[in-house]
């Protein structure tokens, strides 16, 4: 099966992911193929929903963390500062929107077993995009548009 990256107006990306009740090979799968879509130049992580999976699935490679989240909650938010970020699925724009500076989530890795990430600054701020996603939530509808890229 060929995954695309979906682009906005998708729908599916205005949708909430789904719980993974059972990891098997079909998320360790999806996973790997998420981890092999992150671009060291272009982005730090991605969810699965903008592969259209409409499964609660994050991966983070940043700082020298590659991780994969199974079933992400953030359980830990604090202090905000305004940040810029732009998004692959909303190609061309950045935006300018407020994020906490450190936040903790816990999840699953593909092995089933119970994880943590505490995150500060750039990390708080990916994992903040990314759960984002995979509650439909873009960044066209929390940010304030602030500038567009011309020439690409």
């Amino acid at each position: 099966m060929k995954r695309q990256l979906l682009i906005v107006p998708d729908e599916r990306l205005r949708q909430q992911a789904k719980p993974i009740e059972r990891i098997d090979e079909s998320v360790r799968s999806l996973a790997t193929f998420l981890l092999s879509q992150v671009e060291p130049t272009e982005s730090i992580g991605l969810a699965a929903t903008q592969y259209g999976e409409m499964v609660r699935l994050i991966v983070i490679r940043l700082q020298g963390i590659e991780r994969v989240i199974i079933n992400p909650e953030i359980v830990k938010r604090q202090g905000e500062h305004s940040v810029e970020e732009s998004c692959r699925s909303i190609p061309k724009l950045h935006f300018e929107l407020q994020r906490p500076r450190v936040v903790k989530v816990r999840g699953l890795d593909p092995d089933g077993n119970p994880v943590s990430l505490k995150g500060h600054d750039t990390l708080a701020q990916c994992i903040c995009h990314e759960v984002d996603h995979l509650d439909g939530i873009l960044l066209d509808t929390i940010g304030k548009v602030i500038e567009t890229e011309v020439n690409s």
